[in-house]
């Protein structure tokens, strides 16, 4: 795939929620990529959440920001003391970016929003950063200038924190009758890079659902495949939670948005909300979670256990984000069961029964877990790990998939290894 990367020229003035923070090693004064799903501070004031989607693509970007947190709350124009890098995660800001190596100041790269996604990348010097909070309020006062960023701020945050689905009783019911009914034979965990994308397939390799539907955003090109993967499309996808690396599909395969989407409800940020609106408009998105509109679905569907992620009293924000989603076990011929949890940590997966999986997708690419790693049935468990050599996160965690050898799992990656070459993996 082409893809540009050219160096801004003109100043950008850009407001939205920072969706994740990775640090780049385990040093403490370690730097970290702070990514953020933003807008351009002239889109506002949001009159009505259906108003984000007459604006302009080119008015949606994702936002690369790397330093150490300690740096970021230095720049920030009020004192800020945030103790945890992931303490920044779902803080709305307002952030200015000039043109590259024109200031001083920490690298920021921006892909604006393209017909096919977020792959083209500008870079930046990031300039100056307001905090808004996670929860920012809208002002008294409206006539001031420098009230209007806080107002849009707070219309898109207010627009994000609430939003659900209403699905029509057509997408209900072709949901749960599909996902009942169906007999899956395997399961195709595509070459994607550094993202997760997965189709359980019948017996005449026909699929069924999709579980996520990602691909790399450009800060992650690198990992980009040679060519790639051929997608023969379900009626359904299934969303761990809405981090980009599982939903970035949605543009790079347009088929993918006549699609019944089951997602979890979680804060959401522009990008992602335009997204689950025009679902949402297309009666084609299920939200699904402790409060929302189809809370009631039934977790067990034939051959499939869809199950809640809790978050518990995790402490870490990019634990609990990432345990507030949506994880899938699959029966398979001869009783096999495949544990998909996204991006989950293993033990905050609510499961009844004490059943073993025999087949597992590694979460989190490989990334360090908390809590216990789910043991193999047997010693023959076979476990894929999906992910791209050279991201930008620093993934996999050699601890994590050395104790994931450790209690039986035999792993194989998405990417290449000793084994083998990069490429799609099948399990059955």
């Amino acid at each position: 795939m082409q893809r540009k990367v050219i160096e801004g020229r003109e100043q950008r003035k850009l407001v939205g929620r920072i969706e994740s923070v990775h640090r780049h090693s385990e040093n403490p004064l370690s730097r970290s990529t702070f990514v953020l799903d933003v807008v351009d501070e002239r889109s506002g004031p949001l009159r009505g959440k259906n108003q984000l989607m007459s604006w302009q693509p080119k008015q949606f970007g994702l936002a690369r920001l790397m330093t150490t947190p300690r740096r970021l709350a230095e720049i920030a124009d009020e004192p800020i003391e945030i103790e945890q890098p992931s303490d920044w995660i779902g803080q709305w800001v307002s952030i200015t970016l000039d043109a590259y190596r024109t200031t001083v100041g920490p690298l920021a790269q921006f892909c604006p929003l393209g017909d096919n996604g977020y792959n083209d990348v500008v870079k930046f010097t990031l300039r100056e950063i307001t905090v808004f909070g996670s929860e920012p309020d809208t002002p008294i006062s409206l006539g001031a200038s420098a009230n209007e960023i806080k107002v849009l701020i707070s219309s898109l945050a207010a627009a994000g924190r609430s939003f659900e689905g209403s699905p029509s009783a057509h997408s209900l019911l072709k949901f749960l009758g599909t996902v009942a009914k169906a007999t899956p034979e395997e399961i195709h965990i595509f070459d994607v890079g550094h993202a997760n994308f997965s189709s359980v397939l019948s017996a005449n390799n026909t699929p069924i659902l999709h579980f996520d539907a990602g691909w790399p955003i450009g800060f992650n090109h690198a990992t980009y495949p040679a060519k790639p993967p051929k997608v023969d499309l379900a009626d359904i996808v299934v969303l761990s939670h809405w981090d980009w690396d599982h939903l970035h599909g949605y543009y790079k395969w347009p088929d993918l948005k006549k699609c019944i989407w089951a997602t979890p409800a979680q804060v959401l940020g522009p990008g992602a909300l335009r997204i689950a609106l025009e679902l949402d408009r297309d009666q084609r998105l299920i939200s699904i979670g402790v409060d929302a509109y189809s809370s009631e679905i039934p977790r067990t569907l034939g051959c499939f256990r869809l199950h809640d992620v809790d978050p518990g009293a995790e402490k870490n924000k990019a634990k609990r984000r990432n345990n507030s989603g949506l994880a899938l076990r699959v029966y398979l011929p001869g009783g096999k069961l495949a544990l998909m949890p996204g991006d989950a940590d293993y033990d905050k997966i609510v499961a009844r029964g004490n059943r073993k999986p025999d087949l597992l997708f590694v979460s989190h690419h490989g990334a360090a877990v908390s809590g216990n790693i789910v043991n193999p049935r047997n010693r023959n468990g076979r476990a894929v790990v999906s992910l791209g050599l050279g991201n930008k996160y620093g993934h996999p965690c050699p601890k994590t998939l050395a104790s994931h050898e450790k209690i039986g799992w035999k792993l194989s990656m998405t990417c290449e290894d000793q084994a083998r070459k990069r490429g799609d993996r099948i399990v059955k």
